[in-house]
């Protein structure tokens, strides 16, 4: 009776192993174009805006199942008002999703200008495959000017996601 039962555990053990899910996974890859743009607040109402005509992204790597294996260590050099920048992601964290909203959280971008590097926190918002990296950045700290003068500062960046093979 003993070896019975002690059988019938063991089918039902193996049988539920067997019916298990495999699971699915995904690959996140970064593709299209990196734009940086700017927002400068001077004393009135209205910003003066920009664009980078230079902008390069070196990805740490190319593909990987989440933001921080293909973001933490990645470089994007772009221009500034006639001064390079050099801005390297150093740290992700993501905010608890709130509905069906944009995924977002906060970036700590290691931002290189006029030869002053600053680690700045920035937020981010994920949605279709589209991440918009934005900060104000006072321009004082990198002597581009003599009085406190902010700029928004905003990196995107285009992402596509593929189905992971069964595993």
């Amino acid at each position: 009776m003993k070896y019975i039962l002690l059988l019938l555990l063991c089918l039902n053990i193996m049988s539920h192993a067997q019916n298990k899910k495999p699971k699915m996974g995904c690959i996140l890859s970064q593709k299209g174009e990196v734009t940086f743009n700017w927002a400068e607040y001077t004393s009135n109402k209205y910003a003066i805006e920009g664009k980078s005509k230079t902008v390069k992204y070196k990805a740490v790597k190319k593909e990987g199942a989440v933001f921080k294996e293909i973001l933490i260590g990645s470089t994007i050099k772009a221009d500034f008002k006639n001064k390079d920048i050099l801005a390297k992601i150093v740290h992700i964290q993501a905010k608890k999703r709130v509905g069906r909203g944009p995924r977002h959280g906060m970036i700590e971008l290691q931002i290189t200008m006029n030869n002053i590097t600053k680690t700045l926190p920035f937020i981010y918002f994920y949605d279709a495959g589209n991440m918009i990296i934005k900060s104000n950045v006072n321009l004082k700290d990198f002597n581009l000017v003599t009085k406190k003068l902010y700029s928004e500062f905003s990196f995107g960046i285009h992402f596509d996601f593929a189905l992971c093979e069964i595993k």
